[in-house]
């Protein structure tokens, strides 16, 4: 069976309840992540480590979500810096000249908390590096692209990338592939007055014009502790079963 999974910010606990929920088997499934793995959630430290460990797993697809793509420019920078001062030290002075250089005190909290080197930093970042934007694959002879926010073809390699790390409700209204399923999550469903807000379950989308369907699987688990709703989705792509954790 082939699995997607929405993003996990962190809810270590509630990405492998899921994969016992749908009982993963290594050696005959597939999952595929649509990116967002870290900030945010109480065990960042320990889904980097988990990460690390199964990264180079035949049976695991990352994409890289735009949380990842931030911690590598963060880290970027702070190689960058030629500095007297503890790694500590660079990077609160870093956050103190910008509040959106390390933003949710992830970095600072490795740092502080579980006393990471900036050597497994960077090492991090280059795992990070190393993820791709999409994955295309085939499902029973249906093209499935799983992204983290949104797929337009159509773009500059540039601005592709962009779209496909931070589009938001033009992922559904611009992007999109003829005869196409577009997994994607990014903007939680249970967030109010944006386009894909669906009480906090899966979103679903049909194109007409281009027989594209979009599902956002980002069901906002990392906000359990404020909203009921929150939860983690995954959808298996053989016959688009949900599964909510």
């Amino acid at each position: 069976m082939i699995y997607a999974i929405g993003d996990i910010h962190g809810c270590l606990d509630e990405l492998l309840t899921m994969m016992d929920r749908i009982s993963f088997d290594k050696e005959k499934d597939r999952l595929y992540f649509v990116g967002d793995y870290i900030d945010r959630g109480l065990k960042t430290y320990q889904m980097f480590r988990w990460l690390e460990k199964n990264v180079a797993e035949k049976c695991f697809f990352f994409v890289r979500g735009n949380h990842e793509q931030e911690y590598v420019a963060y880290i970027d920078l702070l190689n960058s810096v030629d500095s007297d001062r503890t790694i500590l030290e660079t990077a609160t002075m870093l956050h103190d000249r910008s509040e959106y250089f390390d933003y949710y005190g992830t970095v600072r909290g490795l740092i502080r908390n579980n006393k990471v080197n900036i050597i497994t930093l960077s090492r991090w970042a280059d795992m990070f590096r190393c993820m791709p934007t999409n994955y295309k694959i085939d499902v029973n002879g249906q093209m499935v692209i799983v992204v983290h926010a949104g797929y337009n073809p159509g773009l500059s390699d540039n601005d592709k990338e962009e779209f496909e790390l931070y589009a938001r409700e033009n992922a559904y209204l611009s992007g999109g592939e003829e005869n196409t399923i577009i997994i994607a999550g990014h903007t939680p469903t249970l967030i109010k007055d944006t386009f894909v807000y669906n009480d906090g379950e899966v979103f679903k989308y049909y194109n007409q014009d281009k027989k594209c369907t979009f599902y956002d699987i980002d069901c906002g688990c990392v906000f359990k502790g404020a909203d009921p709703r929150a939860k983690l989705a995954c959808i298996r792509l053989d016959d688009q079963e949900i599964f909510y954790v």
